[in-house]
């Protein structure tokens, strides 16, 4: 199973079926950011796919939505949303954690949508352990990339290590690397949505 896919508690068989990276995605690169991670469960038997996209209309923003389906056929999703405190850094108000929550609870109201719901938050630190010790160039990626690598691996069963690797063009700097990073992980994602056939989500 790939990070991602444990953080997102996936049972073995589960499928990635949808990946959408929306345009705020871009625009999220600062080092104090905080990513809240909302995993549902969907309680009656919808197309996950369109309900995750519904709710991420609610969510302000939501940078990364994924979907698929469990072995029993039950579909799940999962919205990252993307929030910044520059004042703290290193921790995110419990304020904001509840406030987050709040939010998607108004989402599946709006929507009509119910399920087996979490809550998570993750910093840059965090994301980065998951990446192994070894794998030194993403010591100064921002929370977005590190996403970004980590749902490829869910998509791609390619190991983080060679994704960072590929990610990383030396010859680059500044400012140049990020678009650079940015532009190879869309290419893949691409790539992985064209000849999809439906995979487990590993």
């Amino acid at each position: 199973m790939s990070a991602l896919g444990n953080a997102l508690e996936l049972p073995d068989g589960s499928r990635l079926a949808a990946v959408t990276l929306t345009p705020r995605a871009s625009e999220c690169r600062e080092s104090d950011a905080q990513l809240f991670l909302h995993r549902i469960r969907f309680q009656d038997v919808v197309e996950p796919g369109p309900a995750t996209q519904a709710l991420s209309c609610f969510i302000e923003p939501a940078v990364v939505t994924l979907s698929g389906s469990e072995p029993d056929g039950r579909g799940w999703g999962a919205l990252f949303q993307y929030v910044r405190w520059p004042r703290l850094p290193r921790r995110v108000p419990l304020r904001a954690q509840l406030l987050a929550a709040a939010g998607f609870a108004r989402a599946l109201h709006l929507t009509g949508l119910a399920g087996e719901v979490v809550h998570q938050n993750y910093g840059e630190a965090t994301l980065r352990q998951w990446y192994s010790p070894s794998i030194h160039s993403v010591e100064t990626w921002p929370a977005m990339d590190l996403l970004s690598g980590l749902v490829l691996e869910l998509a791609t069963n390619v190991p983080l290590e060679d994704l960072a690797r590929q990610a990383n063009d030396l010859s680059l700097d500044g400012s140049d690397v990020h678009e650079y990073r940015e532009a190879h992980f869309a290419h893949l994602l691409r790539e992985w949505a064209s000849t999809y056939e439906g995979p487990g989500a590993h």
